[in-house]
């Protein structure tokens, strides 16, 4: 899942448009997916390794500008998560 934003990357240089968007779309999947179980589970950061999620989201929010013009709007999950992680911070 974490590949997704960077073949969208790739297929938006190569001129191929609508590989792009579909693969922005798996990657935008493969984000709700990781933020549902992360709330669901009450931790502040998915099951995959920090340093591939960070990668992931840098590399979403770069094919997004791209493919679709715009930086990602802020996913509320994301407060979520980080109030998670200051709790877990604080015990």
């Amino acid at each position: 899942g974490i590949a997704h934003p960077l073949i969208a990357i790739a297929h938006h240089n190569l001129g191929n448009a609508e590989e792009a968007l579909r693969s922005f779309k798996e990657s935008e999947a493969f984000l709700d997916r990781m933020l549902e179980e992360s709330i669901r589970r009450s931790q502040g950061a998915p099951v995959i390794p920090w340093i591939d999620w960070i990668e992931f989201l840098l590399h979403h929010r770069e094919a997004s500008i791209l493919v679709k013009g715009h930086t990602p709007a802020i996913d509320p999950r994301l407060r979520q998560l980080h109030d998670f992680a200051n709790a877990a911070i604080a015990d």
